[in-house]
């Protein structure tokens, strides 16, 4: 049905950040998770994410570290994207910091131990 899309199948776990960093962007497809695993994974290897916005939230893809498109007319934005390397690449590195700000063990650190606290 696709003849121009490579379809990779099932890919293990250990090889996604070289999948990922290898990639221009990464597309979410999905319409119904709302923090899936899989876009901390690509900000975290410095991948511009695109999503659906509605069930994928500014939480999960940062202003500049994606796009967060409309389930009607995303082609036009995506190929946009797909041609500014310049865009691209600073989308890269504002998804690489914000998921070591944010997302790293270290980040969640202090905030886990204080919920700890709290709750002793």
């Amino acid at each position: 049905r696709f003849p121009h899309v490579a379809w990779l199948g099932r890919i293990p776990h250990e090889e996604l950040p070289r999948l990922f960093r290898a990639s221009r962007v990464f597309m979410h497809t999905g319409r119904r998770e709302i923090l899936p695993r899989v876009i901390t994974e690509a900000l975290s290897c410095g991948v511009p994410v695109v999503a659906f916005a509605g069930p994928i939230t500014p939480e999960a893809v940062p202003p500049g570290c994606g796009l967060l498109l409309p389930k009607r007319g995303y082609i036009g934005p995506i190929g946009d994207l797909l041609a500014n390397e310049a865009a691209r690449r600073t989308m890269g590195a504002a998804a690489r910091a914000h998921a070591v700000a944010r997302l790293s063990p270290a980040a969640v650190e202090g905030p886990v131990e204080e919920m700890m606290r709290r709750l002793d």
